[in-house]
């Protein structure tokens, strides 16, 4: 469908006169040109007009122009260009300030003599004794490593890296000259990084009376092994991540570019309680941020839009038995509408749509297409 026809099937769905559509056509071919059409899960040859008359046309006619009102309202779309900026923003903004920190304090210098740091003997060694962990594939770690300039051998764009290249990493901290005689070639700090999170499971929760979650099952992987335990087939020259790093007080910074208060609230409870019931507080030092918050105020708002909650709620517009899957049953689902574990989100990444927001969003099915259809990893 081209754009003349997305926009006369537009005008017929909405019912908007010429005044009206002189009024908003404008604004919907910006967004298109500028971000909307980037999107990248749209079908070869689709772009965002098309979508959006096709999924206009698919609501009630009394829902509408509350549908509108709302995606006009609240949707945000964070393009690849915003992420990459805010990549940037986290070295800057987020990690840079750490490591300055912990140098001036191992140094004794004011915290407020950044230069001075900044060159310092110690600021360096910081930086090298810093890993990086990426939580999924959207952590972009190849753009914050050119940002921060660090080593490839300090950057692990997976959380669950294989012996080989935990040595590789293993030898290279051991024959770098900036460390030869400091006796410190072990990892101190850990940054675990990822772009978007809105509820926080996925990455600590509890299960089952178990914790899970990409998050604590690096922190499992930091507890030093007594024995030989876990060691495969009784191999004791078996390198495992925890070999990387000091056996006394490890600092691990959980850091994302896009979060939601409650998911920030959720991740450092759930870590702290897991710290504590395995007996590991001594050993690491929690700390979990982001760069863009979402305030819960700012999704209650998207709840209480006049007439929204009246039209998501209707059955008509998803088909529960492909949406409400195991992963999704696994938050909260009394009102399933409002994404997973009911976050009420009207936010788009430019590569995927989180299943946090509103399902009419992102819904793919015989039933129901959304406006930006998302593609599930389960």
């Amino acid at each position: 469908m081209n754009d003349n026809l997305a926009v006369s099937l537009l005008a017929k769905v909405t019912k908007w006169d010429d005044k009206r559509l002189s009024k908003e056509l404008p604004k919907l071919s910006f967004m298109a040109r500028t971000k909307y059409d980037s999107y990248s899960q749209f079908d070869p040859g689709f772009r965002f007009m098309s979508s959006f008359a096709q999924w206009m046309s698919q609501f009630d006619k009394a829902d509408v122009e509350i549908i509108y009102s709302a995606f006009n309202r609240h949707l945000t779309f964070i393009s690849s260009e915003q992420i990459k900026y805010l990549v940037d923003l986290m070295y800057s903004s987020k990690i840079k300030p750490f490591i300055r920190n912990l140098s001036a304090s191992k140094s004794g210098l004011s915290k407020f003599q950044l230069k001075k740091i900044e060159n310092s003997q110690e600021y360096k060694i910081q930086e090298r004794l810093s890993l990086i962990v990426g939580l999924s594939d959207g952590s972009h770690t190849d753009i914050l490593r050119r940002s921060g300039g660090f080593s490839n051998e300090q950057v692990l764009p997976i959380y669950y890296p294989n012996e080989e290249k935990l040595q590789d990493i293993s030898d290279e901290l051991c024959k770098d000259d900036l460390l030869k005689g400091t006796k410190r070639n072990l990892f101190e700090s850990l940054f675990l990084i990822d772009d978007f999170t809105a509820s926080g499971t996925s990455f600590a929760r509890k299960e089952d009376n178990k914790f899970k979650g990409k998050i604590v099952k690096v922190l499992k992987g930091l507890k030093p092994k007594e024995n030989g335990e876990d060691k495969a087939l009784g191999d004791e020259s078996k390198i495992v991540l925890s070999d990387l790093f000091v056996k006394d007080r490890i600092v691990v910074n959980a850091l994302f570019c896009i979060a939601t208060e409650e998911a920030i609230a959720n991740i450092k409870r759930q870590v702290n309680q897991f710290l504590v019931e395995n007996d590991m507080t001594n050993l690491i030092q929690f700390n979990v941020d982001c760069v863009q918050l979402v305030k819960t105020e700012e999704i209650a708002q998207i709840k209480q839009h006049q007439g929204l909650k009246n039209v998501v709620k209707k059955d008509q517009y998803y088909d529960w038995t492909i949406i409400l899957n195991d992963s999704y049953r696994k938050g909260k689902h009394d009102e399933p509408y409002w994404g997973f574990n009911e976050c009420g989100l009207l936010l788009v990444l430019s590569h995927n749509t989180p299943n946090n927001t509103l399902p009419v969003i992102w819904e793919d099915t015989d039933k129901f297409r959304g406006l930006f259809p998302r593609i599930s990893r389960h």
